[in-house]
């Protein structure tokens, strides 16, 4: 009689969490009681699969899937699988009945342990598959406990408890607190510096060694004082976000000059211009809010309002003409720091709200002077034995959580009073500002006043420089939302005759915004020449209504 071939056999073993394979003793328990079985039987194991993997619903199953592959091959490495426990081969009910069946047609036994289940039996696959379905319920049980909780965690201390920690800062668990990383604050603070300045965030993040999408992540989202954790579950139909506060790496107005490059980038500051017009992509119809877009036509360059609508300025004007009093415009604004002071002031809303906002900033920090005092009072009863453990620690609690009410309402008066320039940085900005334009223009100031030096200091400017100080005024958005530069309107019941208003902001440091400044250009052009005449100069917060 033949001797009888030992059974060849594949171990599956499995564990859910990667600290289970990295701490816990499960995959040298299973890999035990496995050989024991095998070595009882009188087997051989040919063949492990798995390792650390996901064991709850919907995660791909990459070793599970390997041994399915192997036994349907002609020529299988294995005559019968072996699991510890029924909820290693699955805890799955549709995944484990799928399997099960795929071994049965293939002639592949299934072990558990050394007790043999016939997959034919329908007995022993409702076992199989009793198992199964309990165990998909503790992992869909466990993993909604594992979410709530966390959920739980970050919204009562703002903790870190899904994903990555964002750039910057540290978490300390002993205190429940975050931190800032000093040193990562400082790169953040060379790149934004260096990016407003007109860097290339890709060269930055190469130098950086970020990723370029993961450094605009970080300028963009991830300065300030919030960061959001999202929490999803396909399973459970779980999808939420938590807004958890944090330490911020940048101030405000360095995020929303970030922000405004971008814009630019997107805008007027992207791409190469085929032809020279100092103000395209920020020239706009004041009517309709529509870009005005530049026309070659007979070696004239225009700005052409396209696609006109009703009360639009419906035509197209002179480019050289525009170009040559908003250049006169500004010099006469920007070179002046009265004049730049001014158009700071008219720009910021409600400078009396500005100041009942700093006098309730000072009742909070004497509020949070009392809570201090009022801890250090409460632990003096406790050195005293004046009052009990459970009375103390309730006052305390009482105490912090009105803290932590007034923490968040100086925060939130931070953010808006550090976008509001105080009357001594207006000053400065301004004085700065018309220093540095005055120093741009090439001549001195004292002939500015005489319009022939001031058309000199234009044409001793080159195109380049012209272009990057129109740049520098016309970045970013207005505070309702529209583009910053030039807005043009028609003069109702005159030809030729339009109104322009500028609305921009100043980038030196200070990143303050003007007021809408306008003015009114009269254009008249004849066969042989051509003659242009500034009539009218006004200043208002707000644009000419249609």
């Amino acid at each position: 009689m033949a001797k009888k071939k030992p059974l060849r056999f594949a171990a599956l073993i499995r564990v859910s969490t990667e600290k289970q394979e990295q701490q816990g003793e499960s995959l040298r328990i299973q890999q035990a009681d496995i050989a024991r079985a095998v070595a009882t039987l009188g087997g051989k194991i040919v063949e492990h699969y798995g390792g650390q993997e996901h064991a709850t619903p919907g995660w791909e199953h990459a070793e599970l899937d390997r041994l399915l592959k192997d036994a349907r091959k002609k020529r299988r490495p294995f005559d019968a699988v072996m699991v510890q426990h029924p909820d290693r081969w699955s805890r799955d009910n549709v995944s484990s009945s799928t399997g099960l069946d795929l071994l049965f047609a293939s002639g592949v036994q299934f072990y558990i342990l050394t007790d043999r289940h016939d997959l034919s039996d329908p007995e022993h696959r409702l076992r199989l598959g009793f198992h199964a379905l309990i165990g998909e319920y503790v992992a869909k049980t466990q993993t909604k406990k594992s979410i709530t909780a966390k959920i739980e965690r970050a919204r009562r201390l703002d903790a870190p408890t899904s994903g990555n920690l964002p750039y910057g800062r540290i978490w300390d668990a002993k205190a429940e607190e975050w931190r800032i990383d000093p040193e990562k604050q400082a790169v953040i603070v060379e790149i934004a510096k260096r990016y407003v300045a007109g860097e290339s965030m890709a060269e930055l993040a190469s130098e950086f060694s970020f990723s370029h999408p993961g450094l605009h992540k970080i300028l963009t989202t991830r300065c300030g004082t919030e960061w959001t954790q999202r929490f999803t579950s396909r399973q459970l139909q779980i999808d939420e976000e938590v807004v958890c506060r944090i330490p911020r790496l940048l101030p405000p107005r360095t995020i929303q000059a970030i922000k405004r490059r971008l814009e630019a980038n997107r805008t007027y500051a992207h791409g190469h211009l085929k032809y020279k017009y100092l103000l395209s992509r920020m020239i706009f119809c004041g009517h309709c809010k529509s870009a005005m877009s530049g026309q070659m036509t007979n070696d004239i360059r225009y700005y052409r309002h396209y696609g006109k609508r009703k009360n639009c300025i419906g035509t197209q004007v002179r480019a050289d003409a525009l170009e040559d009093v908003v250049l006169r415009h500004l010099f006469e604004d920007f070179g002046n720091p009265a004049a730049v002071q001014k158009a700071i002031e008219e720009a910021i809303p409600d400078r009396e709200k500005m100041a009942e906002y700093l006098q309730r900033k000072e009742r909070l920090g004497s509020e949070l002077a009392k809570i201090d005092a009022g801890r250090e009072r409460i632990l003096d009863l406790i050195e005293k034995d004046a009052i009990t453990d459970e009375q103390a620690e309730r006052r305390l609690k009482a105490m912090k959580q009105k803290e932590a009410k007034l923490l968040e309402d100086v925060a939130k008066l931070d953010e808006t009073l550090d976008g509001t320039p105080t009357p001594a940085a207006i000053k400065d900005a301004a004085d700065t500002v018309a220093a540095a334009f005055r120093a741009h223009t090439k001549a001195r100031w004292r002939f500015y006043r005489k319009v022939k030096h001031i058309n000199r200091c234009i044409e001793d400017m080159t195109w380049e420089e012209q272009r990057a100080l129109v740049q520098a005024v016309f970045a970013g958005k207005t505070a309702e939302g529209d583009r910053m530069g030039v807005y043009v309107y028609a003069m109702p019941g005159e030809k030729r005759r339009w109104r322009y208003s500028i609305c921009g902001l100043l980038d030196a440091e200070g990143y303050f915004p003007l007021s809408d400044s306008q003015k009114e250009a009269f254009f008249q052009f004849g066969a042989a020449q051509r003659q242009r005449e500034l009539i009218g100069v006004s200043h208002s917060p707000s644009p000419p209504r249609r």
